[in-house]
This record gives C-alpha cells, sequence and structure tokens, in this order.
C-alpha cells in the first residue's frame, strides 16, 4: 500500500490556501480594518467578531479552532457580513473579556478614585 501522507498534505495546503484567499475577500467585505483601533495590519490576521448568532447557521463550537469550523464561520461571514465585525487579536480579546465581566465589576474597574 502506498503512504498517502505527501498527497494528504498537499490537499491540506491547498485547501488551506483557498481558505486564505477566501477569507482575504471578507476582510476586505467588512472593512479591511479593526473597526476599534483603526489597524490595518494583524500581525496574526484579523478575527471575525460574532455580534448576532442565528440559531442554525451558527450551529458549531463557538471557540473551536478546527479548519472546519473555521470554514463554517468564513462561510457565514461571507454569507452574512453584518453579524460580524473585524477585529484585530488584541482588540478582540479586550472585547471578550469585557463581555465576561459583569456590570459591577466594570464600573469598578472604570471609576477613578
Amino acid at each position: 500500500m502506498k503512504d498517502r501522507k505527501p498527497r494528504d498534505r498537499k490537499y491540506s495546503q491547498r485547501n488551506y490556501r483557498l481558505f486564505q484567499m477566501r477569507k482575504r475577500i471578507v476582510v476586505a467585505l467588512l472593512g479591511g480594518q479593526c473597526r476599534v483601533c483603526k489597524t490595518r495590519e494583524a500581525p496574526r490576521g484579523f478575527h471575525l467578531h460574532h455580534i448576532s448568532y442565528h440559531e442554525t447557521e451558527s450551529n458549531y463550537p463557538r471557540h473551536s479552532k478546527s479548519m472546519s469550523v473555521r470554514e463554517k464561520r468564513l462561510a457565514e461571514a461571507e454569507a452574512h457580513p453584518e453579524r460580524f465585525r473585524l477585529l484585530c487579536g488584541k482588540c478582540h480579546r479586550l472585547i471578550e473579556t469585557i463581555r465576561r465581566l459583569d456590570h459591577d465589576e466594570i464600573i469598578f474597574l472604570l471609576s477613578v478614585e
């Protein structure tokens, strides 16, 4: 039996290149810059931040990094860009951290003494 790994690797690399091309199109469609800090260069790429979830179309694990989930999220962003905001990694982490805090913690952190 032949070793299939080189062929599988080429297939994976080809799919990833196609994914990157599609993501560049979505990034351009969403403005090409971080919605918060306005940077146009994100060292590790831009993040697609969900602002609204659809019951059936967003039916995948929200914190997964698997390629199949990333492709589903990208397909949703292509079809419904109004559900997403383009963020750099730093701003995305900041927004997600703030979102997890409760109202009293946010007021405490923002208070000036």
